[in-house]
């Protein structure tokens, strides 16, 4: 389900000019992937490279981020405030600032580039961790907003106009 949710991402991000890989692996990054990297060159000659990450879900159960003490994701234990301040910030240096997911990205573009950090989501266990994730440097777009702005009928030949259809109905 993941991969359908990761298209209709990467279809919007194309929709409004950007060129995108899904999936992104490097070699000797082991399990590390990048759900989506996207690039797009502007009227005035300079670029915008982002560092998607997509987790949608319908009916959270569980946090985005990993317990450091542990390693574990603790799926239904009610988390503090504290905890999520101990937490959200691991996972961001996981998914956008590991050595592998680094080596991702410039086996991509193997020149210095200003990467925008895009976090994907749809509903949440506790927003405050959204918030958390965001002071972190990482922007926000909530899916429902590309939900709501994929046309099916703006663009008759695209692979995800099956599935917008039918999320919309």
């Amino acid at each position: 389900m993941a991969q359908i949710h990761e298209k209709l991402v990467e279809e919007w991000f194309r929709r409004k000019g950007y060129f995108t890989i899904r999936g992104a692996k490097a070699k000797g990054s082991g399990n590390n992937e990048i759900d989506i990297l996207a690039l797009r060159s502007n009227e005035d000659g300079t670029q915008n490279y982002r560092h998607i990450e997509c987790q949608i879900s319908f009916r959270p159960i569980g946090y985005i981020s990993t317990n450091p003490r542990t390693r574990l994701k603790r799926t239904a234990l009610k988390r503090s405030k504290i905890e999520i301040d101990e937490d959200a910030p691991v996972w961001v240096k996981q998914k956008y600032f590991s050595p592998k997911v680094e080596n991702i990205r410039n086996s991509f573009v193997n020149h210095k580039v200003n990467w925008m950090y895009t976090f994907v989501h749809h509903k949440v266990k506790d927003e405050y961790e959204l918030e958390v994730i965001k002071n972190q440097g990482i922007e926000l777009i909530s899916f429902q907003l590309i939900m709501d702005q994929l046309d099916p009928k703006a663009d008759r030949t695209s692979d995800a106009r099956d599935e917008v259809e039918l999320l919309k109905k």
